[in-house]
């Protein structure tokens, strides 16, 4: 209503505190749909997002749709206030949701791993421009387990170029296997664990730690393991 745009799915543009690669999305605003244009309060306030500057009120753009509040001392804490519902972030031009996937994987990325560490696994984002192919975050998964034939499989994702170091601990702490210690490029991974230790035997069966560590960045993520052959 602000700004006379009657466009039923207007753009929505990031600003860098979401994401740097000038991605755009789609918000809708048809029938009872309401968006609300908000106001900048305080100073630590930013804009986070922006609804398109179209409409019969151009001059009053820039529409900030997203309010940033950044971490910086002495005030410890994160926010980011959208004026849209979730249910209504689009892909750009609204024709998929792939842009809801790919906008909450920056916030978590790229605003909130500032204050707790993002676990979540990497999307590929098929209809957002721009979008980076790359792991957007640090994760890791294991799959094949328990282990009761075959090899387990220790997946990881990074977000930035990192030394990494993947071992495998038995329940009291000492060191079974080293599956990697060697730097990695951004990207997804997968290391195999074939229930060998590092001298070439097989392991007894029992519980088992996976832990996978990035030297430089700090992530770190440990995982049980179960072996049944």
């Amino acid at each position: 209503q602000l700004s006379g745009n009657i466009n039923p799915c207007p753009d929505l543009v990031t600003t860098s505190a979401i994401t740097t690669t000038g991605d755009l999305y789609g918000v809708r605003t048809t029938c009872t749909f309401t968006n609300d244009v908000l106001d900048l309060d305080g100073p630590d306030a930013a804009a986070a997002t922006y609804y398109d500057p179209v409409g019969a009120n151009p001059f009053l753009a820039p529409y900030i749709s997203g309010v940033f509040k950044d971490a910086i001392a002495p005030n410890y804490w994160q926010s980011l206030v959208d004026g849209w519902n979730i249910f209504n972030l689009r892909s750009r031009y609204c024709g998929q949701t792939n842009g809801r996937l790919a906008y909450v994987l920056n916030v978590f990325t790229n605003i909130f791993s500032k204050i707790c560490v993002n676990y979540g696994s990497p999307c590929g984002l098929t209809d957002v421009p721009n979008a980076d192919p790359q792991a957007l975050a640090d994760y890791m998964n294991l799959r094949n387990n328990p282990l009761i034939t075959g090899q387990s499989t220790l997946a990881f994702g990074l977000a930035k170029a990192d030394r990494v170091e993947a071992k495998i601990f038995d329940i009291s702490g000492r060191l079974v296997r080293t599956l990697s210690d060697r730097r990695f490029p951004p990207g997804e991974y997968r290391l195999v664990w074939d229930g060998l230790d590092d001298h070439g035997h097989e392991v007894g069966r029992g519980v088992y730690f996976a832990r996978l560590r990035y030297r430089e960045g700090g992530f770190t993520s440990a995982k049980k393991m179960m072996v049944l052959k």
